[in-house]
């Protein structure tokens, strides 16, 4: 949750919103949305692997190692639950964990 908000907020306009939405129906679920330029098509294919970036611009210097969404996956799918990223306009980043 904390990367995924992280992640929202670096990429959000000043001044814009970060969108929590939570549900419950067949288990919880979260999506994180923000106000930012979104993902591309070809970004979501690979979103969640190791090391991959939405901007290719950045490094470990200017905002992180392209590990964090991979590493949420590995906490979601540990608890049989299921994450995506949709594509842009906005980032949108979503998890669903199911009931007990």
């Amino acid at each position: 949750m904390r990367n995924l908000l992280d992640n929202a907020i670096r990429y959000a306009p000043g001044g814009s919103a970060v969108t929590v939405a939570v549900s419950q129906d067949e288990g919880a679920s979260v999506v994180v949305i923000d106000e930012g330029p979104g993902f591309s098509e070809e970004f979501v294919e690979h979103a969640f692997d190791s090391f991959t970036r939405s901007d290719s611009h950045r490094n470990r210097d200017t905002g992180g190692t392209g590990l964090g969404l991979a590493i949420a996956k590995g906490f979601v799918t540990a608890l049989d639950g299921e994450i995506w990223a949709e594509s842009g306009p906005g980032g949108k980043v979503g998890f669903r964990l199911p009931q007990g």
